[in-house]
């Protein structure tokens, strides 16, 4: 693996989901329930406790670090909790924009859809900064209106070991989201873990803020355009 990769790794956040048509090999299926979804695994019988929801209210990421080492692998995992100022419908649909990939991962300068299949997707990432990249490819599917889960794509050249996850929304209020984001990452061993992981955690615990302030800002859009859509339609 390329140490340079690690820094920008995160990603694929879950649910770099572009909507199209594509040619090529039918996607691969899911890989095997294995130890390692334990890690992401939030039934939603889950919920929040009283104490998170106090500062899911705030308007502050609750979020719930799990760790497993299956085999050689070593995941650094998380289920992340944020409230959105937008509907379920609007988030998930954002996903579904290629242009807005970069707002939603961090460091993402590049999403490619390799192909597709129905609900089921391949996306080349480059992830990065200005003296390095890192170009890897998840599968995503998207299961409901509500949820979207990834992995990797072992098939196709990566920087990281392993990675699995999903993106949950369901309606918390009249006007707000409860949003989740589980995520495991294996980025290897040795050296590279030992000088990456702290940041790899650090740029998976910002995901959700991001995924926030983009579709906060998309739902707001929307609101005001529609004044103005009724109007024109009225007699």
């Amino acid at each position: 693996m390329r140490a340079s990769a690690v820094s920008s790794l995160w990603l694929f956040g879950l649910g770099a989901s572009v909507l199209a048509c594509g040619t090529g090999p039918a996607p691969q299926a899911p890989p095997p329930a294995t130890a390692v979804q334990a890690v992401v695994r939030a039934p939603r019988s889950d919920a929040p406790s009283l104490a998170e929801r106090r500062l899911l209210e705030r308007g502050q990421a609750v979020h719930r670090e799990r760790y497993l080492t299956p085999g050689d692998g070593r995941y650094l995992g998380t289920v992340s909790y944020q409230l959105v100022n937008a509907r379920p419908s609007t988030i998930i649909a954002a996903f579904s924009r290629p242009n807005a990939l970069a707002q939603l991962l961090p460091k993402t300068k590049q999403a490619t859809l390799v192909d597709a299949r129905g609900p089921l997707q391949r996306v080349q990432l480059v992830q990065g900064n200005t003296w390095v990249d890192a170009d890897y490819t998840v599968y995503l599917e998207r299961q409901s209106d509500e949820q979207i889960r990834f992995w990797l794509d072992r098939s196709r050249p990566h920087d990281i070991d392993d990675a699995w996850g999903y993106f949950r929304v369901e309606p918390f209020d009249d006007e707000r989201t409860l949003m989740t984001v589980a995520v495991a990452v294996d980025i290897g061993s040795g050296l590279v873990r030992m000088l990456f992981s702290g940041a790899v955690q650090n740029y998976i615990f910002s995901t959700p803020g991001l995924i926030k302030r983009y579709a906060e800002r998309w739902e707001a859009d929307r609101r005001s355009r529609e004044p103005a859509e009724v109007a024109t339609l009225a007699p």
